[in-house]
């Protein structure tokens, strides 16, 4: 029976220590990049999208106009590539946060111009 208690702590410890659990995958859709996580059945969700700096880009409030062209709780639309991004949600009825993590090298999905402009700024 300890054993079992023990097992349920480290599997828990585990589980909370796990960070970036939610898989994040990322494209080039027009008319910019599109970092997406898989459809989830939540309701009740906060979430944000935040870059390399953890400057929050998009959230469920609003969006950085300049940078984002549109934004929902699995998917951020940006006008240009970033080599990293941050997802985050929070849903009541998932009973705990979730975390992803976006990494792109970029110039695999855009042409020269539009890679050295990404990687200028």
């Amino acid at each position: 029976m300890i054993g079992l208690y023990l097992w349920i702590l480290i599997f828990g410890f585990s589980k909370i220590c796990s960070g970036y659990e939610v898989i994040c995958t990322v494209s080039k859709d027009s008319p910019g990049v599109l970092y997406s996580v898989a459809e989830f059945k939540a309701s009740d969700c906060w979430y944000s999208w935040a870059d390399s700096n953890h400057t929050v880009l998009a959230n469920h409030r609003g969006k950085i106009e300049e940078l984002v062209e549109r934004k929902s709780n699995r998917t951020l639309l940006l006008k240009k590539c970033k080599v990293l991004i941050y997802y985050s949600r929070n849903c009541l009825s998932e009973g705990g946060p979730r975390r992803g993590k976006c990494t792109s090298e970029c110039y695999d999905l855009l042409d020269f111009a539009e890679y050295a402009s990404a990687i200028l700024h």
